[in-house]
C-alpha cells in the first residue's frame, strides 16, 4: 500500500512539474498556443493569467526560470494596462495579487524588486479598470492588499538592506495608498516612521526620490501631517533641501507644500530652522523648485511669528524679486507669500520700501486669474497703511484695481474692492476715484454682484461721499434709486452704509430735491417703521440724519407730515441711543418752521415729549430740543399754553445758565415766544426768567449775540408791568 502511494506521489509531482514548465513557457511565450490548449490551459489573456498564477503558485520552479517568467509577465502589465479586465479576468487578477503578496514575504530581493513593480502595475491598472466603483472608493485590488496584510509587508520592505528594494516598495506605496483612509492606516500602522527612517539612513538618491515621493502622497492626510511631525520627521525633510538633485528636491518642496498646510507643523518647522532653508531654496534656478518653496513658504506665512521671521530673514525682498520671474507659477506663489506676509504692518510698509508695489500693480495685467487673485489680496493688505495709500495712486494702481471689479472672477472682485475700499482712506485718492470714473463704477455695481464685494463696494462710497464734488457724482451717475434700493437688502450692514451715504449726500441742496423726487422720504419712513430686530443703532441714526437733512428743504415739510415722519420722530425722541434722539429732535426742529406741523405735533402729543427732554443733559440733544420747541411756539398760542402747563418754563429758565451759548439763545428765543401769552408772561417773571435775562444782558462773559437776543426777549416780557419793573431795576 505504501509503495503504491509513494508511486501517485511521484506521478503527481512529475504532472505537476510538466504542467509548471508548460506554463512558465506559455508566460515566457515559448510555448504554442496548440500545445498549452492539449494540456488544459487557454492561449489568451485568461491563459496567461492562468499560467501565471500556477507559475506564482508552484514551489518547485527553479531561481532563474522564475525570474524570466517574472521580467516577462512584468512587460505583459505594462502592454496590456489599458485593456479593461473582464468578470472573467478580474478573479485571476485578485489571485495573482494575493499569490504574490505571499511570495514577496519570502522571496530573494532578485525575485521582491521584479513582484513589487509587477504589483506596482496591477494596482496601478486596477484604478483605471472600468467596473471600479466611482466617486474614489476602494479598488478591488486595494481592498485585497490591505485585507491581505499588504501595507504591513510594504512597511517591512521598506526596512531591507537592498536598496533597489527600498525603491520598488516606495514606489508600489502611492498607486496603494489610493484614499484617505489607506493612507491613515499606513501611518497607524507606522508606515510614516518607515519612510522617515530612509530619509535618515539612505545614501542613494534614486531610493530618496521614491521615498519622497511616497512621503508626498502620505501627508495629504492630516492624521499623516500630524504623525510625521511628533516622529521628528520634520528636520529631515528638511534636510533634502540640501542635495543637489532636481528630482529630490522638487519632491521634498512637494511634501513641504502638504506639510505647511498643518498650523502646528508651521511652528514645528520654524522652530527647527526650516525658514532659512525654504528662502534658500527660492534661488534655485528651477522654476518648478522655486514655484513649490514659495508655496509652502506662503502657507508658512499664514503664522503670524513666521511673518516676522521671514522679513528678519530677508525673505520679503527675495519674494519681491520673484514677482519678476517669467514663470507664471513662481508668479503666482510668491505674490502668495507676501498677500500673507502683508498682515503684519510692518511687512506692509517693507513691501513699499522694497518696491514691490510697482511689479504688483503690474501682475494686475496678468492673464492668469490665480496671479491677479495674489497681487490683489497683496495690495489689499497694504494699502491699509496710509503711505501705500499715496504711493498706489501716485505709481497709476489705482486704475488696474477699478478694473478688477468687472472681473469674472468673484475672488479677485473682493480682492479689488477690498484694496479700493481701503485707498479711499486717502482724501487725495477720493477724487482720483471720481476722475477716473470710479463712482459711476461704485455706483453701477450696486445691484449687479454678490454680498461680499457690495459690502466693499458700498463702504467706499459711504467714505468718498464724505467730499462734497462725490455727492453730487453719486446723484450725476443715478446712485439714489439704487441706494434707496439697497435699504431693503438682507444684510443689515448693507443698510446701514446705504442710509450712510444717503446721509452724506443730502447735505447739499440739489441732493436733497433729488431724493425727496425719489420717494426718499417714504422709504426712509418704510426702513423706521421696520422689525425692531432689523433696527440696528447705525441705521435709526443714519435713517433719521437722513430725515433732518431733507426736512431742510422747504418743499419737503409738508410731504413729510403727510408720509407720517413726524409720528415716528416723535416716538424716536425715546430711543436709547443719543445720537438718534438728536436727530429725531433735530429734524423736528426743521418741520416745525412750517406752521401746519406746528400745529401736527401738538395733535399727536409731540410737545409733551420735548418738554420732557429739557432734562437732557446731552447739549446737542438740548440744542434741537429747544430748537424746536421755539419753533413751536412762534405765533401759535396753543402750544404757548400747552408748553407751560406741561412745566416746561422752568427748565427754560434754567437752560439760560448753559455753557453752551446755542442753547441759551434757543432757550431765549423760546422765552420770547412763550410770553406773548399773557398768563406765560406773567409767569416768566415769577419764576426769574426776567431777572435773568437781565443778567445775560448785562454779563461780560455773554457774547453779543445772547446779549442782544436777551435784550429781544425782554421787550416782549417787559410790556408786563411788573417785568417792566425788574427789567428797569436791571438797567
Amino acid at each position: 500500500y505504501q509503495r503504491r502511494v509513494h508511486g501517485a506521489q511521484q506521478r503527481s509531482l512529475r504532472a505537476q512539474t510538466k504542467f509548471a514548465k508548460e506554463a512558465l513557457k506559455h508566460v515566457t511565450g515559448e510555448e504554442s498556443e496548440a500545445h498549452l490548449t492539449s494540456l488544459g490551459l487557454k492561449g489568451d489573456d485568461q491563459g496567461k493569467l492562468q499560467a501565471f498564477l500556477w507559475m506564482l503558485r508552484n514551489p518547485h520552479i527553479k531561481e532563474d526560470p522564475l525570474v524570466k517568467g517574472l521580467q516577462q509577465f512584468e512587460s505583459y502589465c505594462i502592454l496590456v494596462v489599458e485593456t479593461p479586465w473582464t468578470p472573467t479576468t478580474l478573479p485571476l487578477w485578485s489571485d495573482i495579487t494575493a499569490a504574490l503578496l505571499q511570495h514577496l514575504s519570502t522571496a530573494l530581493p532578485k525575485l521582491q524588486i521584479i513582484e513589487l513593480r509587477i504589483l506596482s502595475e496591477i494596482v496601478k491598472r486596477s484604478h483605471n479598470h472600468s467596473n471600479q466603483p466611482k466617486g474614489g472608493s476602494l479598488s478591488p485590488i486595494c481592498n485585497l492588499i490591505v485585507n491581505n496584510n499588504g501595507l504591513q509587508l510594504l512597511i517591512k520592505l521598506l526596512g531591507s538592506i537592498n536598496d533597489d528594494v527600498k525603491m520598488e516598495a516606495a514606489m508600489c506605496i502611492a498607486p496603494t495608498c489610493s484614499t484617505v483612509a489607506i493612507k491613515e492606516l499606513f501611518g497607524q500602522l507606522g508606515g510614516i516612521e518607515a519612510l522617515v527612517s530612509v530619509l535618515n539612513k539612505s545614501n542613494s538618491e534614486l531610493v530618496l526620490q521614491q521615498v519622497l515621493i511616497a512621503v508626498w502622497h502620505q501627508v495629504m492626510s492630516d492624521q499623516n501631517k500630524s504623525i510625521f511631525r511628533t516622529i521628528g520627521g520634520l528636520p529631515s525633510i528638511l534636510a533634502m533641501l540640501h542635495i543637489d538633485n532636481e528630482v529630490i528636491l522638487e519632491n521634498t518642496t512637494i511634501a513641504l507644500g502638504y506639510l505647511t498646510r498643518d498650523d502646528q507643523n508651521k511652528v514645528a518647522i520654524r522652530e527647527c530652522n526650516g525658514m532659512e532653508h525654504l528662502l534658500a531654496t527660492l534661488y534655485y534656478p528651477n522654476e518648478s523648485i522655486q514655484s513649490k518653496a514659495a508655496g509652502a513658504l506662503w502657507n508658512c506665512a499664514s503664522n503670524p511669528e513666521n511673518k516676522v521671521i521671514i522679513r528678519q530673514l530677508g525673505g520679503i525682498a527675495t519674494l519681491i524679486e520673484l514677482l519678476y520671474s517669467p514663470h507664471e507659477s513662481v508668479q503666482e506663489n510668491a505674490a502668495g507669500g507676501l498677500w500673507n506676509c502683508a498682515v503684519d504692518t510692518e511687512n506692509k510698509k517693507l513691501v513699499r520700501e522694497l518696491g514691490g508695489l510697482q511689479p504688483l500693480i503690474q501682475l494686475l495685467h496678468s492673464p492668469n486669474p490665480a496671479i491677479v487673485e495674489n497681487a490683489s489680496g497683496t495690495m489689499w493688505n497694504c494699502a491699509a497703511i496710509s503711505e501705500n495709500r499715496v504711493a498706489l495712486r501716485k505709481l497709476g494702481g489705482l486704475q488696474p484695481l477699478l478694473s478688477l471689479l468687472w472681473a469674472s472672477n468673484e475672488n479677485i472682485q473682493e480682492n479689488g474692492a477690498g484694496a479700493i475700499r481701503n485707498c479711499s482712506f486717502n482724501d487725495q485718492n477720493k477724487i482720483a476715484y471720481r476722475e477716473l470714473g470710479g463712482i459711476k463704477t461704485f455706483v453701477e455695481l450696486l445691484d449687479k454682484t454678490s454680498f461680499r464685494v457690495l459690502e466693499k463696494i458700498i463702504s467706499t462710497l459711504l467714505i468718498c461721499s464724505i467730499n462734497a464734488e462725490n455727492k453730487d457724482a453719486i446723484r450725476e451717475c443715478g446712485g439714489f434709486p439704487k441706494l434707496l434700493q439697497c435699504l431693503s437688502h438682507a444684510e443689515g450692514c448693507i443698510r446701514e452704509k446705504a442710509l450712510g451715504i444717503l446721509r452724506n449726500c443730502s447735505t447739499t441742496t440739489d441732493n436733497r430735491v433729488a431724493l425727496i423726487q425719489c420717494g426718499g422720504i417714504a422709504r426712509l419712513l418704510e426702513v423706521l417703521n421696520g422689525p425692531a430686530a432689523s433696527l440696528t443703532p447705525l441705521i435709526k441714526e443714519y435713517a433719521v440724519a437722513s430725515l433732518w437733512n431733507l426736512a431742510r428743504d422747504d418743499n419737503s415739510k409738508a410731504t413729510a407730515r403727510e408720509e407720517g415722519a413726524m409720528v415716528v420722530l416723535i416716538r424716536l425722541l425715546k430711543d436709547p441711543s443719543e445720537g438718534v434722539v438728536e436727530s429725531a429732535a433735530g429734524s423736528l426742529l426743521s418741520l416745525t418752521i412750517n406752521a401746519d406741523n406746528r400745529e401736527h405735533i401738538r395733535q399727536i402729543g409731540g410737545i409733551h415729549h420735548l418738554v420732557g427732554l429739557l432734562q437732557s443733559t446731552n447739549e446737542f440733544i438740548l440744542e434741537n430740543v429747544v430748537g424746536a420747541l421755539k419753533n413751536c411756539t412762534a405765533m401759535n398760542e396753543a402750544n404757548q399754553v400747552l408748553t407751560r402747563e406741561l412745566g416746561g418754563l422752568d427748565p427754560l429758565i434754567k437752560l439760560l445758565d448753559n455753557p453752551n451759548d446755542n442753547v441759551v439763545r434757543e432757550a431765549t428765543l423760546c422765552l420770547k415766544n412763550m410770553a406773548s401769552n399773557e398768563e406765560n408772561n406773567v409767569a416768566i417773571g415769577k419764576l426769574g426768567g426776567v431777572a435773568h435775562l437781565v443778567r445775560l444782558m448785562h454779563s461780560t462773559t455773554s457774547s453779543d449775540l445772547i446779549r442782544k437776543v436777551a435784550a429781544f426777549a425782554l421787550q416782549t416780557l417787559g410790556k408786563n408791568p411788573q417785568n417792566r419793573a425788574i427789567v428797569e431795576r436791571g438797567v
